[in-house]
């Protein structure tokens, strides 16, 4: 249910709250990745872009994923 806010909608999932399937479609208009699963090769493409140099912004915009996501992703495999 959304309130009266500026927020988008959430459903309560696994303790986490995950943006409505709407919203997530919203997202993918400038992030087309946005929360789909990431892939070994993509998690590769992401070590190599790291190991290039690239930054965090660069990477987002070329993995078509948000930057709190490569930022997570990163954390997760140790970058």
């Amino acid at each position: 249910m959304q309130k009266d806010t500026d927020k988008p909608a959430t459903t309560r999932s696994a303790e986490r709250l995950i943006p409505s399937k709407e919203n997530i479609e919203e997202l993918r208009k400038t992030a087309k990745n946005a929360y789909k699963p990431w892939s070994d090769v993509e998690e590769q493409r992401l070590r190599q872009l790291v190991a290039n140099g690239e930054s965090v912004r660069s990477i987002a915009d070329l993995m078509g994923r948000k930057i709190g996501a490569i930022r997570s992703r990163m954390d997760k495999l140790g970058l």
